[in-house]
């Protein structure tokens, strides 16, 4: 099978489901909805976490993944550290059947990670995001393995992250004939480039109209 490859920019995250509580430097420490926050200012502020999760996730990460589940030869290229979280991005998406081989894992900096934290009452959720340090650039791949992870491919995926190599990739997918998917979820540094040399865009319904 030939294999579907994906450019990608992916995070680990880390969930948790919290409940808001106030310490109050007076007295003790004590639980209280998330609306009643502006009315203690001067206090200090702890949210404890009754359940935490810690799973892969990123846009192009998670449609990675339903591809290798689907039975697509699905192939990723992004960068991570040689640290915990890197190693856990690797082992969770090979377990998921997905070729990481061309990853660039860097001996410095960390990985790309994100808290998600979601808060029960309120339906809302809050993402501390912490960027890969560092970034990948053209310079990390070279010529003769950009040709290597795209020899028989049938379709290339952006996520418009990590915008510099991912434009190397896609001026060379588009010279070989690859259609190119991007997934536009908002407007991002090198979208309008990639899309110019896109086949295919998925957006929300609502993206277009707040590009006009």
């Amino acid at each position: 099978m030939r294999p579907l490859f994906m450019f990608v920019h992916l995070t680990k995250r880390t969930k948790f489901h919290v409940r808001v509580c106030l310490f109050n430097k007076r007295t003790n420490t004590n639980e209280l909805p998330a609306e009643r926050f502006t009315n203690y200012t001067s206090n200090v502020w702890f949210v404890c976490s009754p359940n935490l999760d810690v799973q892969g996730g990123g846009n192009a990460g998670n449609a990675l993944t339903c591809a290798a589940r689907l039975g697509l030869n699905a192939r990723l290229i992004s960068k991570v550290a040689s640290d915990a979280q890197g190693r856990g991005i690797l082992e969770e998406l090979k377990a998921d059947g997905v070729d990481v081989s061309f990853f660039v894992v860097s001996e410095e900096g960390n990985s790309p990670f994100t808290y998600v934290i979601v808060d029960n009452q309120t339906k809302t959720r809050t993402c501390i995001h912490t960027p890969g340090s560092p970034p990948m650039v053209p310079d990390d791949i070279s010529n003769a393995t950009m040709l290597a992870a795209l020899a028989g491919v049938k379709l290339v995926y952006f996520d418009v992250r990590l915008p510099d190599t991912a434009l190397l990739f896609a001026h060379e997918a588009n010279r070989r004939k690859i259609p190119i998917l991007i997934d536009a979820e908002r407007p991002r540094e090198g979208l309008d480039d990639l899309l110019n040399l896109s086949d295919y865009v998925v957006c929300s319904a609502k993206f277009p109209q707040a590009s006009c």
